[in-house]
This record gives structure tokens, C-alpha cells and sequence, in this order.
């Protein structure tokens, strides 16, 4: 796009298919899904106890963390697919397009849990079960269209859109956490600080210094850069973001749980109460 007039689109020059596939970036998405299944697996088993629904707020994080961690895992073996090829395929009809698979399947889980992380917000805040699917037909969508992308051969547009989607969503999480957070009890600001950091890895990658061989190819602006130590960094963020979100969530389990327990012991001494009262009065 060198030598075009006038400000590009910079939704193509945010997709460029300049992508780094560099072993530091495909070892860190690998890092983003080791600790995705690792917080997946802690919120999970934080699930204990009488069962809520399925909007409850430990199956949310667990699907949230789970699907970062396939989406990344995704992403690091197309761009291992990709290394030292001068030349790809970018549609199923060229050759060398095998990375095209797991990158699909990235794209997916990317767009649909980018609409977990708003429903993991709703679900602290205990909102109604149309708000979640309402991010959750929101996510497929955006899923739905990415994969029209890709079938029809504009893969280099699919970064943009799942990291644009994916910076609202966390906006929307983190508005959500804010607008309760001083009416929760502790693990509201865990969660709150996951989500923001979240957010802050994907406007990272979007308001990168370009490299010299991005800056010869497109103008003004560019969201994966050439070095892998710049998508080290996104990946890297996210795979932490995702710990104190877990923690946040167990946090609130616990307490919930302690309160429940509370109260059924309260509602046991107080049953213990009236019976004794009513045999006091029936003796008399």
C-alpha cells in the first residue's frame, strides 16, 4: 500500500498480513493456553456445593478461560504452521494453506470469548438471563463473521475484528464492574483488574509502533507488528490477565458458599427454636 494518497483504511492496514511467527510468539499463545486450562480447571472445581445455573459466575469464567486457552493454543500452531514460509496460502483453494484451519478455529474462540468476559461481569452482578445471551449471540456473530472472511479469502481483515471486538468487550465488562463494584463484596476488583488488563493487552496491540518493513508496506498504522517481541507482550498479558479473574471468582464463591451456610444454620437454630416453644406451650 506504499505510495497510496489520502489516510488508508485502517481496518486493512490493521490486518496486514505482516503477522510475526516467530518462536517468541507462538511459545507465549502457548503460554496464554496453559494458563487459560490451568484457570479454567481452578474455577471449575470452585463450583462446588449446591449448584447454581448455568449463568452462574464459575461456569462463565471457566468457559471464558477455556476458550482463551483454545483460541491461543489455535493461534500458535498456525503461526508455528506459517514460520519460515516466504509464500502462503490464504484461501483453502491455495496451497500451503493448511495453517488456515487451527487460525479459523482461533478466530472463533477469540470472538466467542471475548463475549464470555462480558458475561463473566454480568454474572458477579447477577443480571438477567437475557443480558447473557444477548453477549453471546453478539460473539457469534462476530464469529460467524470472521469465518465468512476466511472462507472467502480475506483473512488478512480477521486480527482487526477479533481484537477491535475483543478491546469493546472488555470496555463493556469493565463499565459493567464499575457501575457495581461499590455495592459487591471482595473479588468485585479482582475480577475488575483481570478484565482491565485484558483490556489493556488488546489496545496494546493495537497502538504499536510500526516496524521499519510495516512502515515501507502500509502508512501510519499497523496491529501485528514484525518483532515477536511486541505480540509477546499481548499474549503475555492476556495469559495473566486471566489469574486474577479466577481469583476473583473463587473469592466470590467462597463467600457465597460461607453465607449460604450460614443461613442454613440459622434457619436450623431457629426450626430448633419455634419446636421447642411449641412443646413448652402444648406441656403447659
Amino acid at each position: 500500500m506504499a505510495g497510496t494518497s489520502g489516510e488508508p483504511r485502517r481496518l486493512e492496514l490493521a490486518s496486514v498480513l505482516l503477522w510475526d511467527d516467530s518462536p517468541d510468539t507462538y511459545a507465549s499463545c502457548y503460554l496464554v493456553m496453559a494458563i487459560g486450562f490451568f484457570c479454567a480447571a481452578w474455577t471449575w472445581f470452585a463450583w462446588k456445593g449446591p449448584r447454581g445455573s448455568g449463568w452462574e459466575i464459575c461456569t462463565q469464567s471457566t468457559l471464558m478461560a477455556a476458550l482463551t486457552g483454545v483460541a491461543f493454543g489455535s493461534a500458535g500452531l498456525a503461526f508455528q504452521l506459517r514460520a519460515g514460509k516466504y509464500m502462503i496460502g490464504t484461501s483453502f483453494a491455495e496451497s500451503d494453506a493448511q495453517w488456515l484451519f487451527p487460525w479459523g478455529l482461533s478466530v472463533i474462540m477469540m470472538s466467542v470469548c471475548s463475549a464470555s468476559a462480558i458475561c463473566v461481569a454480568l454474572a458477579f452482578n447477577e443480571q438477567s438471563e437475557t443480558q447473557f445471551q444477548v453477549a453471546h449471540v453478539l460473539g457469534v456473530m462476530v464469529a460467524v463473521f470472521v469465518s465468512c472472511l476466511i472462507l472467502d479469502g480475506k483473512v488478512k481483515y480477521t486480527p482487526a475484528l477479533t481484537v477491535y471486538w475483543g478491546l469493546s468487550a472488555c470496555v463493556l465488562a469493565c463499565g459493567t464492574m464499575l457501575l457495581q463494584g461499590s455495592q459487591k463484596p471482595p473479588g468485585d476488583w479482582w475480577i475488575f483488574l483481570g478484565l482491565l488488563m485484558r483490556g489493556c493487552g488488546y489496545l496494546y496491540i493495537l497502538l504499536v509502533p510500526c516496524s521499519e518493513e510495516q512502515l515501507y508496506s502500509v502508512e501510519g498504522f499497523c496491529s501485528y507488528p514484525v518483532q515477536g517481541n511486541h505480540n509477546a507482550i499481548f499474549n503475555t498479558v492476556i495469559a495473566l490477565s486471566m489469574v486474577p479473574i479466577a481469583f476473583g471468582v473463587v473469592r466470590k464463591r467462597t463467600r457465597d458458599l460461607t453465607y449460604g451456610e450460614l443461613l442454613g444454620a440459622e434457619a436450623k437454630d431457629n426450626e430448633a427454636k419455634q419446636k421447642s416453644l411449641r412443646s413448652c406451650c402444648s406441656g403447659q
